[in-house]
């Protein structure tokens, strides 16, 4: 069949995949070929396309068949956008999609895994919340003939998955550089007070704070962290900035590993009743409620938007590819932009 044209050095790792079928183990119905995924080739998302003729024929070949979405939470808009695409992406495909929720609990990542295993899932898509323990499951998994996407991180490149996902370093500088070179234009030469919200679970976080925080530095060597405090949701966002602004009632700036954290200490700010003429809060993911604040010119500034609706849909494309006997790279870039509102 037609290869699906990438950009790539060789195909000398290629991997050539059986799914398991859509019904649970031990089935008698026989398992679908698919096409070759290659280890060593990468690809910028938007040319991860059908046509209208090869939908129709993923929808012949589909045939209800179960892809299972592991949504680490439902609780964030990015998170939710992003399982809610894939979902929906996949049933347009001619596919039956389900959601398990993981509730930012590794363990019930664990379980919806296991879950979609058991129910003779042909895909699995995972938006994942990392760990040893995962990786391990997803590589056995693969083992078994199942085709896992993991969707917004890279850690199971290794263990046989396709990646879809922002480059979670490029997504990190950006949002540090920005908030960097906003604050060495407003704010020349002085000192910055800034609190980052951070998520010290889950390690691909902490590795995205490390770059927020080098990368402003770069950009404003005057800027002076004053703490790294728990952020990821709006919950965790608000308290810890309340906690925060109790030992530094100055800070004058905040940047996290996302929006869903920020959106919480910016609720902490305005409900603290001090002068916020000189603060400023820059995020990742552009949640529609920042990007409403962005609009609006309030204190929140800027975002990187992260796209997760492209990559749920890329998720599924690059399954519906191998489905069509398709090579399909095992990295799949998710392009990234900066929003201020400009």
């Amino acid at each position: 069949m037609r290869k699906l044209a990438f950009t790539a050095v060789g195909v000398a790792l290629a991997v050539v995949l059986t799914a398991c079928s859509s019904t649970a183990p031990g089935s008698e119905e026989p398992a679908l070929e698919l096409g070759v995924i290659d280890t060593s080739a990468s690809i910028v998302g938007d040319e991860l396309l059908l046509t209208s003729e090869q939908e129709a024929e993923v929808a012949d070949r589909a045939d209800g068949r179960l892809i299972g979405i592991v949504c680490a939470t439902m609780a964030t808009d990015y998170h939710r956008e992003l399982c809610e695409s894939a979902k929906a992406r996949a049933e347009a495909l001619g596919f039956t999609a389900e959601i398990f929720d993981a509730q930012e609990d590794p363990n019930r990542e664990l379980q919806g895994v296991e879950s979609f295993i058991s129910k003779g899932a042909i895909a699995i898509l995972d938006d994942s919340l990392g760990g040893d323990a995962i990786t391990a499951q997803i590589a056995q998994a693969v083992e078994r003939g199942i085709t896992v996407v993991q969707l917004a991180n890279r850690t199971f490149a290794d263990s046989g998955a396709i990646t879809v996902a922002v480059d979670n370093i490029t997504i990190a500088e950006a949002a540090g550089a920005a908030a960097g070179e906003y604050a060495a234009a407003n704010y020349p030469g002085a000192e910055v007070l800034t609190a980052l919200l951070d998520y010290p679970d889950i390690p691909v976080l902490v590795e995205r704070a490390d770059a927020i925080e080098s990368a402003m530095l770069a950009a404003h060597p005057q800027t002076t962290i004053v703490g790294r405090f728990l952020g990821g949701t709006a919950d965790n966002g608000q308290s810890s900035m309340e906690t925060a602004l109790q030992a530094f009632p100055a800070i004058q700036a905040v940047v996290g590993i996302n929006d869903a954290g920020n959106l919480g200490a910016y609720q902490a700010l305005i409900s603290s009743g001090r002068d916020l003429t000189d603060v400023f809060i820059f995020g990742i993911d552009c949640d529609p409620q920042a990007v409403d604040l962005i609009d609006d010119g309030t204190i929140y500034k800027g975002c990187v938007n992260t796209n997760p609706v492209a990559t749920g849909e890329l998720g599924v494309n690059a399954f519906a590819l191998l489905l069509l006997g398709e090579t399909v790279p095992a990295t799949i870039e998710v392009p990234v932009f900066i929003y201020t509102g400009e």
